[in-house]
């Protein structure tokens, strides 16, 4: 037991030089290698050295979908963070800035002008079947539009356009429309629904005749930018900004690239999330874009997607001690607290609330399930982010917040304990080793700690064995 490929806009390089150090001097690397030393045996240490060092390998910080930098690398850069503070080994620190320079330096400008990453993971592609001139029988392809739901065939989907030509035996020649490539022909049956370009299900309820075209055009998936994506990589990375701003040992060699980042997130990678900005009360919190292409009405954020952008509002208020993020993170984190259900001492909530007329198309019983425990854990670093600055949350809420994990999550048992996947149930799930801010909890209630650390030392994910390796190891010298 322990304790894309868009121009660069207008003076970008003066936001954001990419620096990156080639080897760190032989002083340095000495003295990294002493701060380790007492941490080498401890296996928490050893596996986390190993996961990264496969991140390494894989190079998954200079991939440009925002799903992959959020969900794969954000995890991997709180954990390098986590190691430098506990080891006081700069080389952790030095690979921390190497990836995030690269991540954003691979920026590109959104529709809005503002740079982003985005991903096309969560929206469908769409296709169009248009009857022509050759058409002489008045057949026609349905459904004449369509969303593609299918995530497996909307992925393959690309811009394009196709004459799909009936001929004998029931067959429809394929052709690319701008150079009449030919493509494999298609069989179909009358009545049918038939797998077209990119595996699109396409009809056709009455019989063409011979000869008669048809176009069929195809558009890929929309790339939209998602503020939990953001959230998850920036928390890191102001988490490391401030490091460097508080500590004067770190001020020569990081203070100029950690200030680089600063502006462009400032400038950037915040303001372009003001537009999706909605109030309720003394509350405030974010909606998607209004695309047919992804979110038709524009509804309210799940709680998990914008508080993590509320956690980076938090760092950058004691980071630069401008009240405007104070402000903006104190309505975000009411809003949050009015969702909550208190219930014999201990917080329940929803994935996701209604907010607003915009949520009218999507307020379904169906839609009010309960939180799940790894996207809960965003909520919980919110939660204590905010009780660090004295924003809105206090230790009662802490305890509360505990007492849903203790009280409803927890199995019980301290030989075998398991957590729930979910904040009301103790039926464990594959989230259920997503408790790297859970954790954190042990500070409201020290249990917490008993609970979590074997269920993590387990099948913990890679942030939550960072966060317990933080908490439990024994703290070194800095290397200098």
């Amino acid at each position: 037991m322990c304790r894309g490929a868009m121009p660069k806009p207008p003076g970008y390089g003066a936001l954001l030089v990419v620096a990156v150090t080639a080897c760190l001097p032989a002083a340095l690397a000495l003295a990294s290698e002493e701060a380790a030393r007492g941490h080498q045996g401890d296996v928490l240490y050893k596996k986390l050295v190993a996961d990264l060092e496969i991140f390494e390998r894989h190079e998954r910080w200079k991939e440009s979908d925002s799903s992959l930098l959020g969900w794969s690398c954000g995890q991997d850069m709180q954990a390098l963070v986590c190691l430098y503070e506990t080891t006081g080994d700069r080389q952790w620190l030095e690979r921390f800035f190497r990836y995030a320079e690269t991540m954003f330096a691979n920026l590109t400008l959104n529709r809005d002008g503002f740079l982003s990453w985005r991903s096309r993971r969560y929206s469908p592609a769409y296709a169009e079947a248009l009857p022509t001139a050759a058409d002489r029988s008045k057949a026609a392809i349905e459904p004449r539009e369509q969303w593609i739901e299918d995530d497996a065939v909307s992925r393959k989907v690309q811009d394009a356009a196709f004459r799909l030509v009936a001929w004998r035996d029931a067959t429809l020649k394929v052709e690319v429309a701008e150079g009449k490539e030919a493509l494999p022909a298609i069989r179909y049956k009358i009545g049918e629904p038939f797998a077209g370009p990119f595996g699109i299900k396409l009809t056709l309820k009455t019989a063409p005749l011979d000869g008669d075209v048809f176009t069929l055009v195809t558009r890929r998936p929309k790339d939209f930018d998602f503020a939990v994506h953001d959230g998850m990589v920036l928390m890191p990375v102001c988490r490391a900004i401030e490091l460097v701003k508080r500590d004067a040992a770190l001020e020569a060699p990081y203070s100029e690239r950690a200030g680089k980042l600063l502006r462009v997130i400032e400038t950037q990678l915040l303001p372009k999330w003001n537009k999706y900005w909605r109030e309720k009360g003394a509350g405030g919190f974010l909606v998607f874009p209004a695309d047919p292409a992804f979110n038709p009405s524009g509804s309210t954020l799940p709680h998990n997607q914008y508080l993590p952008l509320g956690t980076v509002l938090v760092t950058l208020y004691r980071i630069t001690g401008k009240a405007s993020y104070k402000e903006q993170a104190a309505k975000m984190a009411r809003f949050f607290q009015s969702c909550l259900r208190l219930v014999d001492g201990h917080y329940e909530w929803n994935y996701w609330d209604a907010a607003g007329e915009w949520d009218k198309p999507w307020d379904k019983p169906k839609e009010k399930r309960p939180e799940d425990t790894g996207h809960g854990s965003l909520d919980i670093g919110f939660v204590l982010a905010c009780a660090d600055s004295g924003i809105v949350f206090t230790e009662t809420d802490l305890k509360r917040f505990a007492n849903t994990l203790l009280k409803v999550m927890w199995n019980g048992s301290l030989e075998k304990p398991a957590i729930g996947g979910y904040v009301n149930s103790n039926v464990p799930t594959r989230e259920s080793g997503n408790l790297q801010e859970w954790l954190l909890l042990s500070r409201a209630e020290p249990q917490v700690l008993a609970v979590c650390e074997p269920v993590i030392r387990s099948e913990g994910s890679m942030w939550a064995r960072a966060q317990l390796y933080l908490l439990c190891a024994p703290k070194q010298q800095k290397a200098p």
